[in-house]
């Protein structure tokens, strides 16, 4: 438990690098070979790492076999002990729970924003200061790498806290401060006239949203213990919603409002729900109490 966040922010930081990385070398395969080609390469990407994981992974850290005794040791005494039987999980459980809900809320607002990135902030960046394909691949990778800083120093700073004895706030404070500071980068980019500056400032964005998974999903884990893929899994859904419904959100605000300006305050206002839903959520009352 006291390595639960950075094991989480190092975990999601690779989606980051990964994203980062390929902004630029995509744009530059579609440049040079055309989209099929692209999506062969990733394709064959997908398939070497799937065999990684299949040769690599294990359910439980004591099943591997590269591990020494003393780090097997280590680990079962420091796991979160499971109070009496497993008891069964079911739908009822799941959404009967008020914590669930708050973090279903809170992690919709974390990927509105965080998946513009993924979505909308190359054409925006392109169209928006007159890039190339190569130059907007490069400036939309840099808000990316920013969300892989901010989950390490999330990581970091939970697992700071809860070993000074703060469990509560170990989750509460770097996810505050973290949409605290997606908002204040939301709106700041919208007072640049200029690619640098307002890449500076979605960056400062994504680090804020992406300092939000370290103690969301430790959150998960706290609350559902063995049954955390459950719960990760319903926070996810609401997430990937959140992640579908800014695909159609930026477009269809600006159609309906004339401006791209309506898109980041409809997120800056998630961000501020966020936090409320924080200051209600407890990562001690578990999902079955």
């Amino acid at each position: 438990m006291k390595e639960r966040g950075i094991v989480q922010g190092i975990n999601f930081s690779g989606s980051r690098i990964g994203a980062a990385f390929a902004m630029p070398l995509v744009a530059w395969l579609i440049h040079q070979y055309g989209w099929r080609l692209s999506f062969v390469y990733l394709g064959v990407a997908g398939v070497i790492f799937a065999l990684l994981w299949f040769l690599f992974f294990r359910d439980r850290p004591e099943d591997h076999p590269a591990i020494n005794r003393q780090e097997k040791e280590y680990i079962l005494k420091n796991r979160q002990q499971q109070d009496g039987p497993v008891a069964k999980i079911s739908a009822a459980s799941l959404f009967g729970s008020g914590n669930m809900w708050l973090a279903m809320l809170q992690y919709f607002g974390s990927n509105f924003t965080f998946f513009f990135c993924l979505t909308w902030l190359f054409p925006h960046l392109k169209k928006t200061f007159e890039l190339d394909l190569v130059e907007a691949g490069l400036y939309a990778s840099a808000p990316l790498i920013a969300g892989a800083l901010g989950n390490w120093f999330s990581g970091f700073l939970v697992d700071r806290i809860f070993k000074a004895g703060r469990w509560n706030l170990s989750r509460k404070i770097p996810a505050i401060m973290g949409f605290g500071l997606m908002i204040t980068g939301l709106l700041g980019s919208l007072l640049m006239n200029h690619a640098p500056g307002a890449v500076a400032m979605l960056s400062l964005a994504i680090f804020g949203a992406d300092m939000t998974l370290s103690p969301s999903w430790s959150f998960c884990i706290d609350i559902g213990k063995e049954h955390s893929g459950a719960v990760s899994g319903t926070m996810n859904m609401a997430g990937n919603i959140g992640s579908f419904v800014t695909a159609l959100a930026f477009p269809y605000l600006l159609s309906w409002t004339g401006t791209e300006t309506t898109f980041f305050y409809a997120a800056a206002t998630l961000g501020g729900i966020s936090i409320i839903s924080w200051l209600r959520m407890d990562p001690e009352k578990s999902i079955l109490t």
